[in-house]
């Protein structure tokens, strides 16, 4: 819920979390969330809950991401 109430906000800001997260998904396994999280806030300068909630709406959104992974 805390993901979407930022996107309803922000949505310049969540599109940029988006593309980020699409980024190091590129460079990392997505079953690494931990991973994940940890490069978001490094590159977008966030906090643990804004960049783990950011990554579990995406992970919500796109479920696909992880079962390619998986494979």
């Amino acid at each position: 819920w805390a993901a979407a109430e930022m996107r309803r906000r922000n949505p310049a800001t969540a599109k940029r979390n988006e593309e980020m997260i699409a980024s190091i998904l590129g460079t990392t396994d997505a079953d690494a969330k931990l991973d994940v999280v940890r490069q978001l806030r490094e590159q977008g300068n966030l906090s643990l809950k804004e960049a783990k909630d950011a990554v579990d709406d995406y992970y919500r959104r796109h479920p696909d991401v992880v079962q390619i992974s998986s494979k």
